[in-house]
């Protein structure tokens, strides 16, 4: 395909909802003391009170009674009244109230729900002189629920490669990644593959494989559609049979166990052209196990058209790695 003329129009629509609730709840308990305290008390015998009586009758009473009521005193740190030989109760103790206890709970649910509709159409002329008008429609979702006393959420520097939807669900990851230098500075991180496609690279070294960020469109600007466009040699606002790059781009899909890379040229995959513009398309994208950590963040999009005129979406996803 060699495009003569193209008209797009791109449109998108991102809704987002979000629920926080947070429950706590403090509760303090008091243990109450008994409402009769146990009580310290003396008794002094029958003969006690004699010998006492009998000293007092012998001696100085009022000093001696005075000595033998302070020691009793001293030694079981309470206070004393003589009263016939009967007991002789102290006073009352005071029981020191227990400390409080505090129990605290909380619970943190988090809910979040996103929304895109992603719409294209347009017309196209090819220089052999067809017509094709092309439309496109997509919607995408993406869910995430969580619960929990507490939580923590991270992420690294997100990078921006191109992905290209095939046959699969837009916006999606089949499971399977690879140990990669996305950032073409010597640090591996793991790199997801797209659901029903894959990654738009370019074999700058012929050397047949992806070697690094590099050979992606995006991880070192941030923009992978202003990096492709660098490409348009005749400024026609598409990557097409026109322009040498055409024949060098693949689609990475995966790595096998033998660790050669599985690609496939834009013909193969009966692309016949790329278009440049795009326009803002968010979407959050997880991984399978709910992980509060977003795997992606699709931050724009725009279309490819294949032979027959049929539409495709390509979009720029920051990748966190």
């Amino acid at each position: 395909m060699k495009i003569a003329a193209v008209t797009t129009n791109l449109a998108s629509n991102f809704t987002q909802t979000q629920t926080l609730s947070i429950r706590q709840s403090v509760a303090v308990s008091q243990a109450t003391p008994p409402s009769n305290p146990p009580e310290d008390s003396v008794a002094l015998s029958k003969q006690g009170v004699q010998s006492l009586q009998s000293s007092l009758l012998q001696g100085d009473a009022s000093g001696l009674l005075s000595m033998v009521k302070a020691i009793l005193e001293k030694s079981f740190g309470i206070h004393i009244w003589l009263w016939d030989g009967q007991q002789q109760p102290a006073a009352p103790a005071t029981q020191p109230p227990s400390p409080p206890e505090v129990s605290t709970q909380q619970s943190v649910d988090y809910q979040q729900k996103q929304q895109l509709q992603f719409s294209a159409n347009g017309q196209v002329a090819t220089q052999d002189g067809q017509q094709f008008q092309f439309s496109l429609s997509l919607s995408m979702q993406s869910r995430y629920q969580y619960h929990s006393s507490s939580s923590s959420q991270s992420g690294g520097q997100p990078h921006d490669p191109l992905m290209i939807t095939l046959d699969g669900e837009a916006g999606a990851f089949s499971g399977a990644t690879v140990s990669f230098d996305l950032q073409n500075n010597g640090q591996m991180s793991a790199l997801p593959f797209p659901a029903g496609g894959g990654w738009l690279t370019l074999d700058k070294n012929g050397d047949g494989k992806v070697n690094n960020g590099s050979e992606l469109f995006g991880p070192q600007s941030g923009n992978g559609f202003a990096d492709l466009a660098q490409y348009d040699a005749n400024h026609d606002g598409a990557i097409d049979e026109s322009d040498p790059v055409y024949a060098q781009l693949r689609i990475w899909t995966g790595r096998g166990a033998d660790g050669n890379d599985q690609t496939e040229t834009l013909q193969q995959a009966h692309i016949g052209a790329i278009l440049l513009p795009s326009v803002s398309a968010p979407l959050t994208i997880r991984n399978d196990s709910g992980s509060a950590t977003p795997t992606a963040q699709m931050q724009s999009a725009g279309v490819y058209l294949k032979d027959d005129g049929q539409a495709g979406l390509v979009s720029q996803v920051d990748v966190y790695g």
